[in-house]
């Protein structure tokens, strides 16, 4: 009997030693981890040209910055839409377009209005032949308008001296366009070209557009009444391609080891 009680006195005290220990390590565990800083649930996120636009949808705007910086009268000159691969470039004429002029509009919405600039330019190169060259303005009223349509993504790739990283990444644009140079239209006019089909393939003609950028607006935004704007740039030529900044995704460029991405060695 004596055994048995001095059995059962072991027993409880190794259980009581137990929970001591085991509330010993729960009291400093719960000590340690409220002395850690909390880590955030959103966490910043970071897409690149090329990569993001294989995969995901995106407006950009092709802009430039004067000495005034960029802001409500910043003029677009390009509306493009990147979605999965394929990229659509929508020309926007002088003064038709500001990014003032994107509040409060959707994506779907901004491109209706891209169409329409599109299409005011093509009308704008018509009414420029015709003020400049002495044609048989039938023959110009004749040529149809043909709306921008998608391409395959298309980017060349430059690396630095190391060639272990991007230095510029040239997003080529293969589209027929819908409008003509300064050039060609004083071509026209000292030469009174024949409106015959030469006008209408100048009008319509095949064309490569190119937007070249070497660096990423990391951490800056560019606001523009309730919307901010990233993206990448030509510090050269203080040209922008701007697109909203959502959810605090941080632009940054391609790497040299992006498959399909053309990489050329400096």
């Amino acid at each position: 009997m004596k055994k048995f009680f001095i059995g059962i006195s072991l027993f409880f005290i190794l259980t009581l030693l137990t929970a001591c220990r085991s509330d010993t390590s729960k009291s400093t565990e719960n000590k340690t981890s409220s002395t850690l800083p909390s880590i955030s649930t959103e966490r910043t996120k970071e897409f690149s040209f090329y990569a993001d636009s294989l995969v995901n949808h995106r407006l950009y705007y092709d802009v430039h910055q004067d000495s005034g910086g960029m802001g409500v009268n910043t003029e677009i000159n390009h509306v493009i839409s990147v979605d999965n691969g394929k990229v659509t470039n929508y020309f926007i004429p002088s003064g038709i377009m500001k990014l003032s002029d994107l509040k409060g509009l959707s994506d779907s919405q901004i491109i209706d209005k891209a169409k329409v600039a599109d299409k005011e330019g093509f009308k704008q190169t018509i009414e420029m032949i015709k003020s400049s060259t002495r044609v048989n303005t039938d023959v110009l009223n004749s040529i149809e308008y043909q709306s921008p349509s998608p391409s395959p993504l298309n980017v060349e790739a430059i690396t630095d001296s190391s060639g272990n990283n991007i230095a510029s990444e040239t997003l080529k644009i293969s589209q027929i366009s819908g409008y003509i140079t300064e050039q060609e239209r004083l071509s026209l006019s000292e030469n009174n070209a024949d409106p015959g089909n030469y006008l209408e393939g100048l009008v319509k003609k095949q064309t490569t557009l190119s937007y070249t950028f070497k660096s990423a607006l990391q951490n800056q935004t560019v606001t523009v009444f309730n919307t901010k704007y990233t993206g990448f740039y030509d510090g050269e030529t203080q040209k922008f391609l701007l697109t909203k900044y959502i959810d605090n995704q941080q632009p940054k460029m391609d790497v040299i080891t992006q498959k399909g991405l053309k990489i050329s060695i400096e």
